[in-house]
């Protein structure tokens, strides 16, 4: 019977195995309520694809995603094959199928779902730690400029004030110096004033005698004259 098996480990994650000529295929259809799980995960099943195709991987069963389900599972239920993250399928031979490999292929199988669930946590958790530290830069960064805008403005401003400071004080200090050359001119001008004549007073005060006048009555009489 080549009609593919339907295996249901978990609710909601089911697997189809089917054979094929020397080997078996098991076919995963990828489905996620998150839209960023969904990113993720398509990025992780390429990465994983990418891998598997390399020299050194070429033991382990090959992967191959695909974003429509492979011709052998026509005729399954639409409600398995709907999926918003493609189909991840795994080839199985004999090689993988021998001794005590067969209990670690079947065990990776049913586990398949979880593994992926697993990188898909790990990843988002990265990236949210990556962009949680980034923005923190960012604001660092953004903290740093503003401080120095403000020391620039601070700095800007205590320069304003003390330029205004030096011009008041240089203002005052000239009307200061103004004022005392206009007071020594003045003094200069009083001492340069002089009246003419009067230096003979000041030589022959004893030959001029003033007429002495007094507030008291007088006892002496006068004769009026007709």
């Amino acid at each position: 019977n080549d009609r593919p098996i339907r295996i249901v480990y978990h609710p909601s994650e089911l697997f189809y195995v089917f054979k094929q000529p020397e080997k078996m295929m098991a076919v995963y259809p990828m489905n996620f309520k998150d839209n960023s799980d969904v990113v993720i995960a398509t990025s992780f099943f390429q990465e994983l694809v990418e891998v598997g195709s390399q020299k050194e991987m070429g033991k382990a069963p090959q992967c191959t995603w695909s974003p429509i389900p492979p011709p052998q599972l026509r005729g399954e239920p639409v409600q398995d094959l709907t999926t918003n993250s493609g189909f991840v399928s795994f080839d199985i031979t004999s090689r993988h199928l021998k001794g005590k490999r067969l209990d670690k292929t079947v065990w990776s199988l049913l586990n398949f779902y979880a593994y992926v669930k697993y990188h898909i946590k790990c990843s988002r958790g990265y990236i949210q730690r990556r962009m949680t530290k980034r923005m923190a830069s960012l604001v660092k960064l953004l903290d740093n400029t503003y401080l120095e805008e403000e020391i620039d403005q601070t700095e800007k401003e205590r320069c304003k004030y003390v330029k205004e400071l030096m011009k008041v004080q240089k203002g005052k200090l000239m009307m200061k110096q103004r004022c005392k050359a206009m007071t020594r001119r003045m003094k200069i001008s009083k001492f340069r004033i002089k009246i003419k004549g009067c230096g003979r007073f000041r030589f022959n005060q004893r030959w001029i005698s003033l007429p002495k006048f007094s507030s008291k009555p007088s006892n002496k009489s006068y004769t009026k004259l007709e």
